[in-house]
């Protein structure tokens, strides 16, 4: 029989003009009749399996039945309002969101709505249009539920609280958990989790070993499952933070397992984003992308817009930073940002614009990438996270098309200070390497040396900073360089290249082949290009050339600094193919060198390398005159002591050197 109204709804009108008119045809008394006949005879029709997935059906015959007699029946309300709920438990069972967001508020409009189910559904509707990235619209529904119960009102304080440090306005509202009824622990212990959770937020802290344990040890004891796989996974970030990554794996899968037996797709989606995280920082990336994948899949199935929106971020800091795949980075970037941007998401915002910041650094975009960087430093402020704040600096220290050199100190130096303040080890060995980089670049070798030993004294357990200290060691490379040390040079080049994993190779290793090529032309033709060439010199340096374009070639030159290092090296060997006096100093052809850079290796090479310098002067008077030349300061520049750079001693422990 559920065949033939199935048949009769799919066939009966073949247009929807068409059934229109014939409404419109029906007399308002007869059709009031009709629609209470279908409220009274479908459930008797349908088949009770399918019912539910009819009953938002159901509850417009009955809305249209007393609209049609222009009257509310109370059988007809009460009837409306039961199939309303029956709708809305349907829908959220399966995860239509696009339709249980309109019937979550009808039910919640709804006259013979019981006031606590109105607050329990507005609470509903606030998560759900939360997790649409509806901020607003999420903040009205809190907001209003907050005027429920005890405990309602507790939880819609919890959840306001959430919203509104994604919209960046977390000062607007204070939380205690001292505000929780006496027996919340024992008789309503998920609501005594969200407002550890929310404490959390409001202290502006990570949350503490102490909460932490908390939180996990009510939600284990009175089995959770809603919030256990989220609280297992931020225990596993935790040891992979402090080098247990295996243990971490380990502990996530116990989480994803736990979230595929209670069917909760939305905690497995968030645990896979979690699992893809940490394979990702431990340098797994085809893994990692598994994940991410599955995740999305996941969120897509729901309807779930602001975990999409990071996992989607994820997958692209991925391609990005391990898989050199920019063009798809900035696809999914600029789909993040519109999320965002549609939302009013504060906290999305920022980390979207951070990251295509640093993809238009990686283009040599420098000011498209200043714009998004400031931007993404503005939603830090407004959001009060000192670490964003630090980070966006850091990353702005970068343009020197749009910064001085002065003005960049100062940025990596506040960001520095501020990071180490914090705690935030990561950020303090990003910003030694950042400086140490700069210092090299501004022809201060010695003071970038004592900056690379920084880096590098970081602590070895934190293992998401192996990566920064091993681009330290490519900034030691370069100031050994610069020192006239060649061979100490390039040994480390070679072993920072052996250190590196396929997956960071497009980011930083041709910087290290370029300190290796150098090296070794320094070595072949002497550190002024003043003596003949050694041809067994020249021929491996052939071959290093060679390698590189092997290596660099056959990939998507996306990255400026592949395209920077090909073209030094092309040059390089260029020059010594050429005819003697060689333009080079130091190893490096002086065209590729900025003013700044050439000043620096001058006043070095005097005090390091006095017999280089007296050769550079006697024996190729040309090159020191044109040197000299174009070394002319752009800027007052500091000496080679690290204690003359402004601000040092925020960052560095005495003594100065």
């Amino acid at each position: 029989m559920a065949e033939v109204v199935n048949a009769e709804q799919a066939y009966l009108f073949r247009h929807a003009l068409l059934r229109d008119a014939a409404y419109s045809l029906q007399p308002p008394a007869e059709r009031a009749v009709l629609h209470r006949l279908a409220v009274e005879i479908l459930p008797l029709l349908l088949d009770p399996d399918t019912l539910d997935a009819h009953s938002l059906d159901v509850a417009d015959h009955a809305r249209d039945a007393m609209a049609a007699s222009d009257a509310a029946t109370p059988d007809l309300q009460a009837a409306e309002f039961m199939w309303l709920q029956r709708a809305v438990q349907w829908l959220r069972r399966n995860y239509r969101i696009a339709e249980l967001l309109p019937a979550l508020d009808r039910a919640i409009a709804h006259p013979s709505c019981p006031a606590d189910t109105r607050n329990e559904l507005l609470l509903e509707a606030a998560k759900r249009r939360y997790s649409q990235m509806e901020l607003p619209a999420a903040e009205a529904r809190a907001r209003a539920a907050m005027s429920g119960g005890d405990r309602t009102g507790i939880r819609a304080r919890t959840l306001l609280v959430t919203i509104l440090a994604a919209a960046g306005r977390l000062g607007e509202i204070d939380f205690d958990p001292a505000q929780l009824p006496a027996d919340a622990a024992s008789h309503d212990p998920m609501l005594h989790v969200e407002a550890l959770i929310a404490y959390q937020r409001t202290t502006r802290e990570p949350l503490s070993d102490e909460l932490s344990a908390q939180a996990l040890a009510i939600a284990q004891q009175h089995d959770l499952t809603e919030v256990l796989p989220h609280l297992i996974t931020e225990k596993a970030r935790k040891l992979h933070r402090q080098g247990r990554t295996q243990q971490a794996l380990e502990i996530a899968h116990e989480a994803l397992t736990m979230a595929q037996a209670g069917g909760n797709k939305l905690e497995q989606a968030s645990v896979l984003n979690n699992i893809g995280i940490i394979c990702a920082e431990g340098g797994r990336a085809s893994e990692a992308m598994g994940y991410y994948r599955n995740a999305l899949l996941l969120c897509r199935e729901v309807g779930e817009r602001s975990l999409q929106a990071s996992v989607t971020s994820n997958a692209a800091n991925l391609n990005m930073y391990f898989l050199n795949d920019l063009p798809q980075a900035e696809r999914d970037y600029r789909a993040g940002l519109e999320l965002a941007l549609e939302g009013d998401n504060v906290e999305h915002r920022e980390a979207v614009c951070h990251r295509l910041g640093a993809l238009c650094m990686a283009r040599n975009q420098q000011r498209q990438a200043v714009r998004y960087l400031v931007d993404a430093l503005h939603c830090a402020r407004k959001l009060d996270r000192p670490g964003g704040i630090a980070s966006a600096q850091l990353m702005l220290s970068l343009a020197s098309d749009v910064f001085s050199p002065p003005e960049r100190m100062a940025l990596m130096v506040d960001a520095i200070a501020s990071a180490r303040m914090l705690g935030f080890t990561r950020l303090v060995a990003e910003g030694l390497f950042r400086m140490t980089e700069f210092l090299n670049e501004t022809g201060l070798p010695v003071a970038a040396q004592r900056c690379s030993d920084a880096a590098q004294a970081i602590d070895d357990a934190a293992p998401s900073v192996k990566p920064l200290k091993l681009f330290a060691r490519g900034a030691t490379c370069r100031s050994r360089l610069l020192m006239g040390d060649f061979a100490g040079a390039a040994n480390s080049a070679r072993d920072y290249i052996a250190a590196l994993s396929d997956n960071m190779r497009h980011l930083r290793v041709p910087g290290a082949h370029a300190v290796l090529v150098a090296a070794m032309a320094a070595t072949a033709v002497g550190p002024c290009g003043t003596r003949s060439p050694d041809q067994d010199g020249l021929a491996a340096l052939h071959l290093a050339v060679q390698a590189m374009h092997a290596e660099y070639r056959d990939k998507p030159p996306t990255h400026h600094m592949v395209i920077a290092a090909l073209e030094f090296a092309d040059i390089t060997l260029n020059i010594l193919k050429g005819a003697p006096p060689y333009p080079l100093l130091m190893g490096l052809p002086v065209p590729a060198l900025r003013r700044t850079q050439l000043r620096g290796i001058l006043d070095c090479m005097a005090v390091r390398n006095p017999a280089a310098y007296a050769a550079l002067h006697n024996e190729n008077p040309e090159l020191a005159a044109h040197v000299a030349e174009l070394a002319a300061p752009e800027w007052l520049p500091w000496d080679t002591s690290l204690a003359s750079v402004p601000g040092i001693d925020r960052v560095l422990p005495s003594p100065m050197q």
